[in-house]
C-alpha cells in the first residue's frame, strides 16, 4: 500500500494540515540519509554480516551462485517509501515521525528475512539447483568449462591467445553424394552415430570438440594449457576417428571416409554470437591444418613436422611430397601409419558404436540404412 505515490497525495486532504505533503531541504536530506543507513543495514544482511538467519541466507545464495543486492534496491525503495510516509504523518513532530519510519522498516526488514527464508524453502531450493545445473550443463555443451565459468562470473569472455594448441580438422570425403542420396531420416541415423563416435573418441583422448559444421569437425588440444602428449594423443584419436567412420560408413552401404589434419601452433580462441553463443578458434596453426587436410587422401591423417616429432615414440609416419605453400613456404608433412590390426580396428568401432546405440546416445530411425546398421551392430556383419 505504501508504494503508490498517488495514495499519498489523496491521502493527504483528509485528516492532515494543508503542509503534509510539502517537504524542505531538511526534511529531505534527512530522508536521504535514512535511506543510506537503511541500504547500509540492508547490504549487511545480504552480505552475511547481520543475523544468523541472515547469515545462512547470505550462504545458500552464494552457493546457489545467486545476486542477492537485487533485494537490496528492492527494499531500499520500499524503506524510502515508509520514510516519507512517516515525514506525511507526522509532518511537525520528529521524535513521532522517527519512531513511526523506525517501526516501520524494522517491520519491513522481518518481512524481507520471512521472503528469504520463503524463497529460500527447501523444495525451492531443490527446484533452483536443478534449473542451476541444468543450465551449467547446457553451457557447458557450447563452451569449454572454464570458458563457460568465466562466462557465468563475468557475463562475458575475453579473447585469449594459446601458444601451445594441437588442432585436429577432419572433413567427411563423400558426403556431398551421400546427402544427395540419402532421405533425411537415413542422413540423419548416419550423421548422429559419426559425429556421436567422433565426440566420443575425442573426449576419451582429452581433446576438446571446437564445432562440427556441415562435413567439417574441429577439435584441439592444449586449451587452455598445453601438454607433452597432446601431438601423440591427437594422432591416436585421429586414427580412431578414421576407423570409426570408414566401418560405419561400410556398415551403411555408403563410400564415406574422413580425411584428418593435425598442426600444432598458437591460436586465438574466443566466444562469439550474441543471440547464439560458440567458442571458436583462429590462427596460422588452423589454417595450415586446413590446406593441408584438403590436399590430403580420404581415410588418411596427416601431421606436421611438429606433430611428428613430438608423437614420434607412439606412432610411425610415411613422409609426403614437400608442399610448396604460399605464405608457408615449403611444409614437410607425413601420414600416420596404423599399428593395430584390421580386426583390433573393426572391433574397436563395433564396440564404440553398439555403447553409443544402448546408451541411448544415438537413436537410428526406421530406415533401411538402419537396418543394415541394426544387423552390423548385433551381428557384427555387413549386409
Amino acid at each position: 500500500f505504501f508504494f503508490s505515490s498517488r495514495r499519498r497525495h489523496t491521502r493527504c486532504s483528509r485528516d492532515w494540515s494543508s503542509d503534509v505533503c510539502s517537504s524542505d531541504l531538511s526534511l529531505r536530506r534527512a530522508r536521504n540519509q535514512q535511506l543510506d543507513h537503511w541500504k547500509g543495514v540492508l547490504s549487511g544482511v545480504l552480505d552475511n554480516a547481520w543475523t544468523e538467519s541472515a547469515r545462512s541466507i547470505a550462504t545458500e545464495y552464494a552457493r546457489l551462485g545467486l545476486d542477492a543486492h537485487w533485494f537490496v534496491g528492492m527494499y531500499g525503495f520500499m524503506f524510502e517509501r515508509l520514510g516519507t510516509m512517516a515525514s506525511e504523518i507526522y509532518p511537525q513532530v520528529p521524535d513521532k515521525r522517527e519512531r513511526l519510519a523506525r517501526a516501520l522498516q524494522q517491520a519491513a526488514l522481518f518481512d524481507l528475512n520471512q521472503i528469504l527464508r520463503v524463497f529460500l524453502a527447501p523444495e525451492l531450493l531443490t527446484q533452483l539447483q536443478a534449473e542451476k545445473a541444468a543450465t551449467d550443463r547446457v553451457l557447458k555443451t557450447i563452451l569449454p568449462a572454464e570458458i563457460a565459468e568465466e562466462m557465468k562470473r563475468a557475463g562475458g569472455v575475453a579473447p585469449k591467445e594459446y601458444l601451445d594448441a594441437t588442432v585436429l580438422l577432419a572433413e567427411l570425403d563423400g558426403f556431398g553424394s551421400t546427402l544427395r542420396r540419402l532421405d533425411p531420416a537415413s542422413l540423419i541415423a548416419v550423421l548422429d552415430l559419426v559425429l556421436g563416435g567422433l565426440d566420443r573418441i575425442v573426449a576419451r583422448g582429452g581433446l576438446r570438440k571446437v564445432n562440427a559444421m556441415g562435413d567439417r569437425y574441429l577439435a584441439v588440444a592444449g586449451v587452455p594449457e598445453g601438454r607433452s602428449e597432446d601431438a601423440r594423443l591427437a594422432a591416436s584419436a585421429a586414427l580412431a576417428m578414421t576407423a570409426f567412420c570408414d566401418e560405419v560408413s561400410r556398415a551403411a552401404g555408403l563410400e564415406m571416409h574422413l580425411r584428418v589434419a593435425i598442426n600444432k601452433g598458437p591460436i586465438v580462441g574466443g566466444v562469439v554470437g550474441s543471440d547464439r553463443l560458440g567458442f571458436d578458434v583462429w590462427g596460422d596453426a588452423l589454417m595450415l591444418a586446413q590446406i593441408l587436410q584438403a590436399s590430403g587422401a580420404p581415410g588418411q591423417v596427416q601431421v606436421t613436422e611438429v606433430v611428428r616429432a613430438e608423437a614420434a615414440a607412439g606412432h610411425s609416419f610415411e613422409p609426403r611430397s614437400p608442399l610448396l605453400l604460399k605464405d608457408y613456404g615449403r611444409v614437410r608433412a607425413h601420414y600416420v601409419r596404423e599399428r593395430r590390426s584390421l580386426e583390433r580396428r573393426r572391433a574397436e568401432a563395433l564396440g564404440l558404436a553398439k555403447s553409443l546405440v544402448e546408451s541411448g546416445r544415438v537413436r537410428l530411425a526406421e530406415t533401411s540404412i538402419a537396418s543394415r546398421i541394426n544387423r552390423w551392430l548385433t551381428e557384427g556383419a555387413v549386409a
